[in-house]
């Protein structure tokens, strides 16, 4: 495939969660800002920076302040790992986890229709048909919502995938000999899918289906990320979590709300249980989803509240010219 699939699941739990949650600018706590201070009293201070899981390279190009702070760092804490063996193993298990197992086909869980254009959507990204007719509706979700890729234009040599922000964060601690721990293992990450309700997935998809039929799947994610990546540039969550509203309107109330809390609050609390043990320490720097840090129940509010004092630190984030994709 394009890209592997540990690296759509990435990207996509970025954009399921935009795409699910919901709130007025006005009313987001931390809503403004992608780079941040914790510190408790007597040890160094350490830094959360909010990412998003992309191979743009204007997401890519990180800015002066974030690289100082990570270089310094003793640790960095990501929230999984998507490189080396680590990676390999990751991307094995969440293709089998992905799998349908009791002789069902995708066609017959989401209808001939949307079946349809799903199918054609991905089909210039390397899955075969025999593959996608055999993937679980929450697997599909997740491949549909991933962001496009990117290959030779803003890639590696050779049509090798891009590497996306967090990797890119990873490799230059690996090059700095900088510890790297992780918030979650694959098998969390995949359990936060595989346990929602095959309903519930088998509607986003649907969903997803009819909101892009004026323009195909394809024109319409790309067009919804290139909207996000302007807001995340600017460091703006607060708009995003706005967008997000807007994107679906239809979208039944119940179903984003189970979701939201699946997808970003029950995670955000384990994030923070995880990090109440490893910020103490002080000379940290955790690279989390940037919509995991905004709201009153945001990984920087619980932070606040069990005692750190976290403050936003204002970054310059350069911009070189977006590059148009291989689709």
């Amino acid at each position: 495939m394009a890209m592997t699939l540990i690296t759509r699941l990435l990207c996509a739990t970025f954009f399921a969660s935009i795409t699910l949650a919901g709130a007025r600018a006005d009313d987001v706590v931390n809503g403004q800002g992608l780079l941040w201070k914790v510190e408790l009293e007597g040890v160094p201070a350490s830094y959360i920076f909010g990412t998003m899981h992309s191979s743009d390279p204007r997401v890519l190009a990180i800015p002066e302040r974030v690289t100082r702070a990570l270089t310094e760092a003793n640790t960095l804490v990501l929230e999984l790992r998507t490189t080396g063996v680590e990676g390999v193993d990751a991307a094995q298990a969440l293709f089998q986890s992905m799998l349908l197992t009791d002789g069902r086909k995708l066609p017959d869980v989401l209808g001939a229709k949307t079946y349809t254009a799903v199918a054609e959507a991905l089909a210039g990204h390397g899955l075969p048909p025999p593959i996608l007719e055999g993937i679980k509706p929450w697997g599909a979700y997740l491949l549909l919502t991933a962001p496009r890729p990117r290959e030779n234009n803003g890639g590696q040599a050779g049509g090798r995938p891009a590497q996306v922000l967090d990797q890119v964060l990873e490799f230059h601690a690996q090059a700095q000999d900088i510890r790297v721990a992780v918030l979650e293992t694959v098998h969390e990450q995949i359990a936060i899918f595989s346990g929602m309700a095959e309903e519930d997935m088998t509607q986003l998809v649907r969903e997803l289906v009819a909101e892009a039929a004026a323009d195909g799947l394809n024109a319409h994610v790309g067009a919804y990320f290139e909207t996000v990546t302007e807001h995340y540039l600017a460091g703006d969550l607060a708009s995003i979590l706005v967008l997000s509203r807007e994107q679906i309107p239809g979208s039944d109330a119940g179903l984003n709300t189970r979701l939201v809390r699946r997808l970003i609050d029950a995670r955000n609390r384990h994030f923070a249980e995880r990090l109440s043990e490893t910020l103490p320490a002080g000379d940290t720097f955790v690279a989390v989803g940037a919509l995991h840090l905004p709201g009153r129940t945001g990984l920087l509010n619980l932070l606040a509240s069990s005692g750190f004092t976290v403050s936003r630190v204002d970054i310059v984030v350069p911009r070189p010219p977006a590059t148009e994709t291989d689709d």
